[in-house]
């Protein structure tokens, strides 16, 4: 996960120190004010406010809404000022494996 998303999770959940936000500028101000409005009513902005679940747990529900809401991540980034990436893919291997190829977009793939 991006650290830049802990940083807006705190500041969201309303944990962060004024020095913590001023630090990162009104960039991490206004990216948390999109994730306030994002988790209006859910659970989770609630408990992070109430000290229910940590800032990184926090920080977990907003890379995952990142992850289903390419909207969202895109808005989230440019309120931030920096690009936000995350994993779409999740693989689990057990046992022997030899060649594994994974990719989001492959071009001009040969193999001779």
């Amino acid at each position: 996960m991006e650290p830049i998303l802990i940083s807006i999770a705190a500041a969201a959940a309303g944990k962060a120190t004024e020095a913590a936000v001023k630090s990162g500028g009104a960039a991490v101000k206004k990216a948390a004010e999109l994730v306030r409005r994002r988790f209006a009513g859910k659970p989770e902005l609630e408990q992070a406010e109430q000290g229910r679940i940590g800032v990184e747990e926090f920080a977990e529900a907003i890379y995952r809404a990142c992850a289903t809401d390419d909207e969202f991540r895109e808005r989230l980034g440019e309120a931030a000022g920096t690009r936000i990436t995350v994993s779409k893919f999740h693989n689990e291997f057990h046992g022997d494996v030899k060649n594994v190829v994974q990719a989001e977009r492959i071009e001009n793939l040969r193999l001779d």
